[in-house]
């Protein structure tokens, strides 16, 4: 069955959190940095929605303190990235919808 694809956008904010994602745990954030503005290029909304979304993942919760680094690092870079963060935060509040009850609270029985 024929695809049309996903859209430019799409697959450049992909690759944008994959590079995100990929180096989260660096300990030298600068060549992760110059990886992000090379792939984004001129796109700053989308570097900056991806990096906000990143942040409000990470910062502050459980594996934050070792993806310190590239936190501060993108923190350095001055994008508004409010409002990509805060939709971070409020997806990762929602409940995870799971089948447990359906045979026990152990898995299939």
């Amino acid at each position: 069955m024929p695809s049309r694809g996903l859209h430019p956008d799409k697959l450049l904010s992909i690759e944008v959190s994959c590079v995100l994602s990929r180096n989260k745990f660096t300990k030298d954030p600068a060549g992760v940095i110059g990886e992000l503005l090379r792939t984004a290029g001129d796109r700053r909304d989308l570097l900056t929605t991806e990096v906000g979304m990143f942040l409000g993942a990470v910062d502050g919760r459980t594996e934050g303190p070792y993806c310190r680094p590239l936190i501060d690092a993108l923190r350095a870079l001055e994008l508004d990235t409010e409002a990509a963060e805060q939709l971070a935060r409020e997806r990762l509040s929602v409940p995870q919808m799971t089948t447990r009850g359906f045979n026990g609270p152990w898995g299939p029985g």
